[in-house]
């Protein structure tokens, strides 16, 4: 996500705008330039939230969305107090040293970095849980993957059995039923169907149709999926 050649350039022209006004008007003195530095780190973040796209829709996390909100509270917050606090010490009756004008733009400035941190560790806790639930679900899909690609092969030979299709069938309906899951069980029960249903296939693929063994094969497999069934999240 960056800025476009335009966006660059109208951020720089509303920038130079800021300098100008500041300069021309106003006698030199440094709380008119603390106010010019206040005044343009508002203008940059206002700059950031309009011309970068919010969210990046190749990221699958979407873990922008956690941080939006924490985010644009730091930016609301700190525009409308450090605005106020240039008015109200400027601009009121009562003179505010420039010491003491520093300091509370300093204190602003503190507060606003601690939300964009957040937001970023809202950012980081997204992609971790998006990360979390890619791994529950890989070992599930590589079974439901190696269950749909054998009922494919077998599909497309006409003198097959259709008592093992129709038991192929009824495994893979089942399937859609897995709970994700990463615990050690549940990988080891993913990997033994598979590991059943390639010896199967191997053994099908050398044209031995011997109905006790292949029988034995499916019932492995149908007892496997019925005990991956059973372990839950």
């Amino acid at each position: 996500m960056k800025f476009s050649h335009l966006s660059i350039l109208l951020t720089v022209f509303g920038e130079a705008i800021i300098i100008a006004c500041f300069l021309l008007f106003g006698s030199s003195s440094p709380e008119k330039y603390l106010c010019m530095a206040v005044t343009s780190v508002v203008y940059f973040l206002w700059c950031w939230q309009a011309f970068i796209p919010w969210i990046n829709l190749k990221d699958k996390s979407n873990k922008e969305v956690g941080a939006l909100g924490i985010r644009w509270y730091g930016i609301i917050f700190y525009s409308i107090f450090a605005i106020a606090a240039m008015l109200y010490c400027n601009l009121s009756e009562i003179k505010v040293s420039f010491n003491i004008q520093l300091i509370i733009h300093l204190v602003l400035l503190f507060l606003l970095s601690a939300f964009l941190i957040a937001s970023k560790g809202a950012e980081s806790k997204v992609a971790s849980i998006h990360k979390k639930e890619a791994a529950l679900t890989e070992n599930r899909d590589i079974l439901k993957f190696a269950l749909n690609n054998f009922r494919r092969k077998l599909s497309v030979k006409s003198d097959f059995p259709q008592w093992i299709l129709e038991r192929i069938a009824k495994m893979e309906d089942e399937a859609r039923y897995l709970s994700p899951n990463n615990s050690t069980q549940a990988g080891y029960l993913d990997n033994s169907f598979v590991e059943s249903l390639k010896a199967l296939e191997t053994k099908l693929d050398f044209g031995n149709l011997e109905q006790v063994e292949i029988d034995e094969l499916l019932k492995m497999c149908e007892i496997t999926l019925t005990e991956r069934k059973k372990v839950l999240n």
